[in-house]
């Protein structure tokens, strides 16, 4: 019987100690809660993560001038007043941006951290408007005069526009050859421009070399960058870089040179 009220002892202490941590953890989280709200901005800090490229959409100016369009200038200001949801909310709904976080620190400072797309193409449509496409597909309005140093698209390319087949599988098969491209050094750095031609080829114009590369379609397309590679290592360090005027790469088990 004894052994019982111990065991009903302990388990009601265990109780009172969950109940009183748990009265603590709330005290604190409402202090830091309150002190958090009545914090008074002191200054901005915006970090911005450089691309491997070494370009970046935005730079630092940038952000200040849509901040203080957004919300004003925060500081001086208690965070109460300041509405960060508000400006961070309309960084993530930029095209140019993967994600964006905001936030204020124990010191009252709004920390800023943006993560920009990765743009691994630029286009250049038939009426002369330009887009970036970034390593996931999506399309991003070209906003600058400086040029990322990527491959360069352009020829008989439509706008980007929703609901239009013709134009989702241009663009669509652009994004495949740039996925690729850019995930291969070797075509990387062999590849600064792609041509678009009237029938919907795509020549890809080498860096060395007088010869062009074809592909009529994006099917298997791992396969067929995987044989030009191959060609590229074995192939024309023999019988020299100079002697096709055309490398055609869009069947899956062969390639076919014409001089």
């Amino acid at each position: 019987m004894n052994k019982i009220k111990i065991a009903l002892s302990r388990k009601q202490w265990m109780v009172t100690i969950i109940v009183v941590l748990g009265a603590i953890v709330m005290f604190t989280w409402n202090s830091l809660s309150f002190a958090s709200k009545n914090r008074i901005i002191s200054e901005v800090k915006i970090d911005i993560t450089e691309s491997p490229t070494g370009f970046n959409f935005f730079e630092h100016s940038d952000i200040t001038e849509l901040l203080q369009k957004t919300i004003g200038n925060p500081v001086g200001k208690p965070t109460s007043e300041v509405k960060l949801t508000q400006f961070e909310l309309k960084l993530n709904r930029l095209p140019q941006i993967h994600n964006a976080q905001v936030y204020v620190d124990f010191g009252g400072t709004i920390k800023v951290k943006i993560k920009e797309r990765l743009p691994i193409a630029l286009v250049f449509t038939k009426n002369g408007k330009s887009y970036y496409i970034d390593s996931t597909g999506i399309i991003i309005p070209d906003l600058k005069v400086f040029k990322a140093p990527i491959l360069v698209i352009n020829g008989n390319i439509n706008l980007p526009k929703k609901g239009k087949t013709k134009d989702k599988k241009t663009w669509g098969e652009i994004t495949a050859i740039s996925k690729e491209i850019y995930n291969t050094e070797l075509l990387k750095l062999q590849f600064e421009q792609c041509y678009v031609d009237k029938f919907n080829r795509y020549v890809l114009i080498p860096k060395v070399g007088k010869h062009t590369i074809v592909l009529n379609n994006t099917s298997k397309i791992g396969q067929k960058f995987e044989n030009l590679r191959v060609f590229y290592k074995k192939g024309l360090p023999k019988l020299g870089w100079n002697k096709y005027k055309e490398i055609d790469i869009s069947y899956e088990n062969q390639i076919v040179a014409r001089r």
